[in-house]
């Protein structure tokens, strides 16, 4: 295990482990449906940083998240539940059974800390509600979003293609996808030059500083669309630039 968080719709753990598939979530789900009829307790335990790093001496990752994040003396909290135990701040519910209505979405590969150098990780997905008819209700939202997701859309009618060789979320426009971009791009700005808008383009990519300036950077490192250009290779392009 390495760092798992809530977001916006849902939650997520990444794992250093073999690429899972459905019947593996499946399993896994089923698991935790046992720990959750356990009605394990979830313990805080307050540890300085010499018992911290003897907990987790067979961890990399959580050693490296101290490193990063706690620093040397410093201590943090853990959380124990049976015999899993977890560094977070916290807080927890008080038993495992209060997470009984949730259910795990998908899976998805990543990189430890956004880094394509560094080791591939496998991303879980899940939801938790208090409530049955709650989860219940995502669900149906979530399956009807679902039906008009752009990429099953794109895909279904052939308007864009997705090669990583390319890169990951970087899309190539099919002739039909092209026609629905030009008139969409041709709608849009016939109605802001009637508004009085004027159009102007910015390069596609820019120096880190640019986005650690706007704020966004943070957002982008721990995301799925990390910085596409890697330090040498955004080094060159500035010092001999490109001729496109």
């Amino acid at each position: 295990p390495t760092i798992g968080p809530p977001i916006e719709n849902g939650f997520y753990y990444d794992f250093h482990m073999d690429p899972l598939s459905d019947e593996d979530l499946k399993g896994i789900q089923k698991r935790m449906k046992e720990l959750v009829k356990a009605n394990l307790k979830v313990e805080r335990e307050e540890h300085d940083n010499a018992s911290l790093r003897s907990m987790f001496a067979d961890n990399p990752f959580k050693i490296e998240i101290m490193d990063d994040k706690i620093g040397e003396g410093a201590g943090s909290s853990v959380y124990r539940q049976g015999d899993f135990v977890d560094l977070c701040r916290g807080p927890h519910v008080p038993t495992t059974a209060m997470l009984r209505w949730f259910k795990l979405t998908s899976t998805s590969t990543c990189y430890w800390k956004a880094d394509a150098s560094r080791e591939s990780l496998v991303r879980i997905y899940g939801w938790c509600f208090a409530t049955k008819q709650d989860l219940q209700n995502h669900d149906t939202l979530m399956r009807e979003a679902g039906k008009r997701d752009h990429r099953k859309l794109g895909k279904e009618l052939q308007l864009f293609h997705i090669d990583e060789m390319v890169g990951q979320g970087l899309i190539l426009w099919t002739p039909r996808g092209s026609v629905v971009r030009n008139e969409l791009q041709d709608f849009i700005s016939s109605h802001l030059r009637r508004q009085g808008y004027n159009q102007v383009y910015t390069p596609h990519i820019g120096k880190l500083d640019l986005y650690r300036t706007s704020g966004h950077y943070p957002y982008y490192q721990e995301s799925q669309y990390p910085p596409l250009v890697e330090r040498d290779l955004m080094s060159k392009l500035a010092s001999e630039g490109c001729s496109c």
